[in-house]
């Protein structure tokens, strides 16, 4: 615990290095699960350093279980990197989605190296 602007504030690791996330360049709070409680969004970034043909970049959503408790869900699996992802509605009644573009295209991304944009359309 830590003292800041005379409140205790309590420390808790959601994700860690040992699970070995590669450049989580996202961060928003929404309630995905539909709860009632704030969910973290978060993808992994595309970039040389951290992407291999075994090890390739994942979007995420930490499920908000109460108690600082988070259950891992993948939203997307499938060799797309995301930097500063956004999540909104493209179309006034439309489903909820996530949209991001990658920072630096890999060569052996599943866009055959180029720049792109993926959209994840909640169900």
């Amino acid at each position: 615990m830590s003292m800041a602007n005379g409140k205790t504030w309590t420390r808790k690791e959601v994700v860690s290095n040992e699970e070995n996330y590669r450049g989580l360049h996202t961060l928003r709070l929404y309630d995905l699960s539909g709860n009632g409680k704030p969910d973290i969004f978060t993808a992994e970034m595309e970039h040389m350093d951290s992407y291999t043909s075994e090890r390739r970049p994942r979007w995420y959503y930490l499920e908000n279980m109460g108690g600082l408790e988070f259950k891992k869900h993948v939203i997307l699996d499938a060799g797309l990197g995301a930097h500063h992802a956004r999540l909104g509605h493209l179309t006034p009644d439309g489903p909820l989605s996530m949209i991001g573009n990658n920072w630096k295209a890999n060569p052996i991304n599943n866009c055959g190296g180029r720049n792109h944009i993926t959209v994840v359309a909640m169900r």
